[in-house]
């Protein structure tokens, strides 16, 4: 009798065949479609349709699981490689925070935000203008939307004519659609809806698995980058229960408050033996939220809090502080331009991506945010940088393949549930520990018995940077 982990690896298996065969897989890698060569190697042992599955699987178990075997085995040494790339960085979208409950909100029509009395008859006013007359129709453009109303307001029977009912209450609207927006969209994890695939006993587990292999990297190269698009604290809370030390932009413990100038900061610390000598802390991160966060709130500007930010947990916060919370595209003030603190954001992530010899891995991004795109685009135009884009499905891939085209073979394609799915990328494409650790004891034995020059051969024949 087959014991219940033989079981789960043979459905995976047959799942995987499935996907293959029904063209919802993608790995389009160094200008190579390794997926269309696992189909002929599948071809070549009689699976060419669904109906094949079980007989052969059944007869030649061993060859079918060494096809499939070399997938993965392909994608894990391509990210060992490229985790020693020396600029490092990746671009997390709502992809890492949807299994956790979180919901997608790029479609504001398709988002129910519980509203009473006159702020529900504005509100339904308001989003009904605002989707009649837009092509985008997610929250943030919808958030921006109300705030242009809300500046215009000030002005309102002398530059501005507003002939919609109860429109004086824009501003506690916009406090209370981001209170609902905080506690029921945006503050995972949502216990009761976690995906079925993802742990609920330790929601922080797959985050945490991330954070463990992308740490696995050489003292000498640089911090590794994560960049979010996602306000929620999934991120920070796992880190948070490593003892991570993450570098975010903001200083201070009671307090802490916004200063730029602190992304520039690392941590150090005596060398116990050589005076004067310091070694690099282990463990640290450079983490850097684009779109602003749950827990920013704008405040009274001091001269020790010149930006006016501080750090507070939003399940703290009093229903009018809500207010005050920065998710882009918020601006600080009424009648301020909408830019910081997220173009300085967006200055450092361009800053980091486009140095030379550098990778950036895109993980549950659709590429809908232009003024990211952007970025990215003028990054493409350095020769030494390099583009992983992993997405949930085949669909979503192929999208984005429409959108910055597939010719281009510094660009690596990785795509669909089993391949691009958070959970699936992080336990079976990210290399593990181990894994990288006999990377290094046989890097290390080579070095010892073969002279440098033929590791560099190696190297170069196998796509590794020595620089980078």
């Amino acid at each position: 009798m087959k014991e219940k982990h033989e079981e789960q690896e043979e459905r995976f298996q047959k799942e995987f065949i499935n996907f293959l065969i029904e063209d919802k897989l993608v790995f389009l890698c160094n200008g190579k479609d390794k997926i269309k060569e696992m189909k002929n190697l599948l071809s070549e042992l009689g699976i060419t349709q669904a109906s094949d599955i079980e007989s052969v699987f059944t007869t030649q178990t061993h060859k079918v699981n060494q096809a499939i075997d070399k997938v993965y085995a392909h994608a894990n040494a391509f990210f060992q490689e490229l985790l020693k790339i020396n600029n490092f960085s990746f671009l997390v979208g709502a992809g890492t925070s949807i299994p956790f409950g979180s919901e997608s909100i790029r479609d504001i029509s398709q988002v129910k935000i519980e509203l009473s009395g006159d702020l529900k008859k504005l509100y339904e006013k308001l989003s009904e203008i605002f989707l009649d007359k837009n092509d985008n129709k997610d929250f943030e453009s919808f958030l921006g939307f109300l705030s242009l109303i809300k500046s215009g307001f000030l002005y309102n029977g002398k530059v501005f004519n507003f002939n919609i009912a109860h429109i004086e209450k824009i501003d506690k609207l916009i406090t209370e659609i981001k209170k609902k927006f905080v506690e029921e969209f945006c503050n995972p994890p949502y216990v009761d809806r976690i995906d079925k695939d993802y742990p609920k006993d330790n929601p922080f587990k797959i985050h945490q698995e991330f954070i463990r292999k992308i740490l696995v990297r050489s003292s000498p190269l640089r911090r590794p980058n994560i960049f979010t698009l996602n306000y929620d604290l999934m991120f920070e809370r796992s880190m948070d229960k490593m003892g991570i030390m993450y570098v975010d932009g903001f200083i201070g413990t009671a307090e802490r408050i916004f200063k730029p100038e602190s992304f520039n900061f690392d941590f150090y610390y005596p060398a116990a033996a050589t005076e004067g000598k310091v070694n690099r802390l282990e463990r640290v991160i450079h983490f850097y939220k684009l779109h602003g966060s749950i827990d920013w709130i704008k405040t009274q500007r001091t001269p020790f809090n010149i930006m006016g930010i501080i750090k507070k947990n939003p399940e703290v916060l009093s229903p009018a502080e809500f207010s005050d919370l920065l998710i882009y595209p918020t601006p600080m003030k009424e009648g301020e331009t909408i830019g910081f603190p997220y173009s300085e954001i967006f200055r450092r992530f361009a800053d980091i991506i486009q140095q030379p010899q550098s990778v950036l891995i895109t993980l549950g991004y659709s590429f809908g945010d232009e003024h990211i795109n952007r970025i990215i685009y003028e990054a493409l135009s350095i020769p030494s940088f390099n583009l992983v884009i992993i997405g949930y499905t085949k669909q979503s891939i192929d999208e984005i393949k429409n959108k910055i085209g597939d010719d281009d073979e510094r660009i690596t394609f990785i795509g669909g549930e089993l391949l691009g799915d958070f959970r699936n990328f992080v336990e079976t494409i990210l290399p593990s520990v181990s894994q990288m650790e006999l990377e290094e004891k046989i890097i290390k034995k080579l070095n010892r018995f073969f002279p440098e020059k033929n590791i560099e051969e190696h190297s170069a024949i196998n796509g590794v940077d020595d620089e980078g």
